[in-house]
């Protein structure tokens, strides 16, 4: 509970990991909710499904119930492994790209893929998945070759004996553990803009194929227009389902992505021994990585911010946090190996009363018992984050979740400050 004290007096950018079992007091975690009143360090992580996940990936229980946190998000055991659980990614709303400028993408125009064919002839929704999903399978092919590439450069040229010597197995081997010398061996590829790529998918699910409301020809032309003209379209497509409402016309689309997700990344072998690891982490770059896409057919402009981590496209959540949540644990956590990230965000009075307390407790309580597996909040209301933004000199400790990390408010760039203001402000 000091470490808990520690981080509420001093106010510091730390992002602090909480693991949270089945069997954890009620007073510890009332506690660390508590500390939200003054910071937005803690990130709440469920012990079930860590351990899970890392069963599934090779580790015995032991090993497993000894995980730590790697990075934003990433369970791995503590002081077993070698596995560099970022930069290697693919995104979602690429792929899309990619079906519909069969194997080119449209800010490079190279033809970096497959021919997935004419998208103008597809007969029905599940044609078009599944082109959807042979271009994710390119992607991530291309990406598991690149990584074992790069990794061969490190074991000939980067070794380093100084970290190898804190990594079991790797004097018992005689191996750096660039040479694959630690006990536990993964890769790791991401997965960006989930909810943008869903809500994609159930758009053209509902209006090109199951409404017929609007033809292939007629989709295509408004994104590659950027909507120009139409946004009569746009709002429709706006409006039309999404993640995050508790609705298994989309979420079954979510589930389904993130599993085939998961089983294509694990089916590559890691250059030093074991296999890559899926994650669905943002790394706040999901701002950065929306300006390299064009138009999305969930009505979303060409250049504008991509879904972050796992979370629905900001704006989404229509229905309040609880249908939000639901949405989210439909999809099967244990296979997201290297974890993912989950965003909220509160006005800061909730936490000033007891039933405000009780209430959020109740939510992510509820949330893991039902099989998600990370939880993070931002508590600071619309209003006071416009006027951070305005004064930012009058909010010199405001401190905000971005994506698997917290940050002071004010040191960050505006599109990042606008992305994160853009999330629905939920109250319970």
């Amino acid at each position: 509970m000091k470490d808990v004290d520690a981080i509420k007096n001093t106010k510091l950018a730390t992002s602090a990991s909480f693991r949270i079992s089945n069997k954890s007091p009620k007073e510890f975690i009332e506690k660390i909710i508590q500390l939200n009143r003054e910071t937005s360090s803690p990130a709440f992580f469920n012990d079930e499904i860590a351990v899970k996940m890392m069963v599934n990936d090779g580790y015995t229980l032991e090993d497993a119930r000894d995980y730590c946190i790697i990075g934003c998000v990433e369970p791995s055991d503590n002081g077993k492994t070698f596995g560099a659980t970022g930069g290697t990614k693919v995104y979602f709303p690429t792929a899309l790209d990619l079906v519909f400028n069969r194997g080119k993408t449209t800010f490079f125009g190279n033809q970096d893929t497959v021919d997935t064919g004419n998208p103008l002839l597809f007969k029905t929704f599940d044609e078009f998945l599944n082109a959807f999903f042979v271009q994710l399978n390119q992607m991530v092919d291309h990406v598991a070759i690149a990584t074992n590439l790069r990794d061969q450069v490190w074991a000939t040229h980067y070794h380093n004996p100084l970290i190898s010597c804190t990594i079991d197995g790797c004097i018992e081997n005689a191996k750096d553990m660039t040479e694959g010398g630690a006990i536990y061996n993964f890769g790791a590829i991401g997965g960006g803009g989930l909810g943008t790529a869903v809500d994609s998918l159930a758009a053209i699910k509902k209006f090109v194929y199951d409404e017929q409301s609007v033809t292939m020809a007629e989709m295509i032309a408004a994104l590659e227009t950027n909507f120009k003209g139409l946004e009569t379209l746009r709002q429709r497509l706006l409006n039309g389902p999404k993640f995050g409402n508790d609705d298994d016309y989309v979420d079954s689309i979510a589930t389904q992505v993130v599993s085939r997700f998961c089983d294509m990344v694990s089916s590559h072998r890691f250059g030093l021994g074991g296999h890559f690891k899926a994650s669905l982490i943002s790394y706040g770059l999901n701002i950065y990585e929306g300006k390299l896409e064009p138009a999305t057919p969930d009505g979303r402009l060409a250049g504008e911010p991509l879904s972050n981590s796992i979370s629905p496209s900001n704006g989404a959540e229509r229905k309040g946090p609880t249908a939000m949540l639901k949405s989210e644990a439909k999809i099967d956590h244990t296979k997201i190996g290297f974890g993912d990230s989950l965003n909220m965000r509160f006005p800061q009075h909730l936490l000033m009363h007891e039933n405000g307390i009780r209430g959020l407790q109740a939510l992510i309580e509820t949330y893991f018992k039902m099989g998600g597996f990370h939880v993070q909040v931002n508590m600071a209301g619309t209003d006071v984050l416009r006027d951070a933004q305005t004064h930012p000199d009058q909010y010199p400790d405001l401190i905000v979740r971005v994506s698997g990390y917290s940050a002071y408010f004010s040191q960050l760039g505006r599109d990042i400050q606008d992305d994160i203001i853009a999330r629905v402000e939920f109250s319970c």
